[in-house]
């Protein structure tokens, strides 16, 4: 996701902000590494919630004819990797940015673009990520 956020203009503005959040202050005086750390451990929450949205769907009905493709629950393992990109993008885009995002706010449509594409990237490689570290048992 590093990538698809830094070649937009606005597009690492969320880790900044999320940053600020973290650290009680306002998100232009983080520093770039700093950023990077919350950038980073917001995609490893996003993990941890997509684990735990699977885990709920894998032991319901939606799962239940067992329809599996590389080990993984067809249906379960798509609308988890979709729960996460719609957490992700409105806790930051309407949460987090609104309350906390400093002269961000100024530019929030922009920012909120930049940061829709950031997590449709982080989804689709998430989900071939994922896919890929499990292992077939078909």
């Amino acid at each position: 996701m590093d990538l698809p956020m830094a070649i937009q203009r606005e597009g690492y503005i969320p880790a900044y902000v999320a940053a600020g959040v973290l650290r009680g202050q306002n998100p232009e005086a983080v520093s770039r590494v700093d950023a990077t750390i919350a950038h980073h451990e917001a995609g490893a929450l996003g993990g941890v919630l997509f684990a735990l949205v699977y885990a709920a769907l894998d032991t319901t009905a939606i799962s239940a004819a067992e329809s599996r493709t590389e080990g993984l629950s067809t249906p379960a393992y798509p609308i988890a990797v979709g729960v996460v990109v719609v957490f992700v993008y409105v806790f930051f885009a309407r949460f987090v940015l609104d309350r906390f995002g400093g002269e961000a706010r100024d530019r929030a449509e922009a920012v909120r673009r930049a940061w829709a594409v950031s997590t449709l990237v982080y989804g689709a490689a998430f989900a071939a990520l994922v896919a890929r570290a499990f292992p077939g048992e078909n």
